[in-house]
């Protein structure tokens, strides 16, 4: 069932399920919180990931996952918080890598270690 999380818009908080029978959304669950402006990344292993962005307290880094839009996991915090993700970009590159970019920077997420590390930035 494809599912999308947070906005901008009230109510930020809550995830929506699409229902194709009804080509309708729904809504499916409640986050914590109001998150929005996130990078975010899908894929059937990892499942939604969302990075950095806004909640109510301004600009976060940190990074989310659901693989149901009802149960979520924090991963480690970016390294550091990112106020829009109009120039953010996330992505999943294997079932233990993510990679993050925004601005001049470019980070790796390893699974494995449950660290990010800053990595060469390809620039223009």
């Amino acid at each position: 069932m494809p599912f999308i999380c947070g906005s901008s818009q009230e109510p930020g908080d809550l995830c929506w399920a699409y229902n194709a029978e009804t080509d309708s959304w729904n809504p499916l669950s409640l986050m914590e919180d109001q998150w929005y402006q996130t990078a975010n990344a899908f894929d059937a292993e990892w499942g939604l990931v969302m990075a950095g962005g806004r909640n109510s307290s301004g600009a976060t880094e940190k990074v989310r996952q659901t693989r149901d839009g009802q149960t979520f996991v924090d991963l480690p915090d970016l390294p550091t918080a990112i106020s829009t993700s109009y120039y953010a970009c996330l992505a999943i590159l294997d079932s233990e890598r993510l990679f993050y970019t925004y601005s001049n920077d470019a980070f790796l997420y390893d699974a494995s270690t449950g660290m990010w590390n800053q990595v060469a930035y390809a620039s223009s």
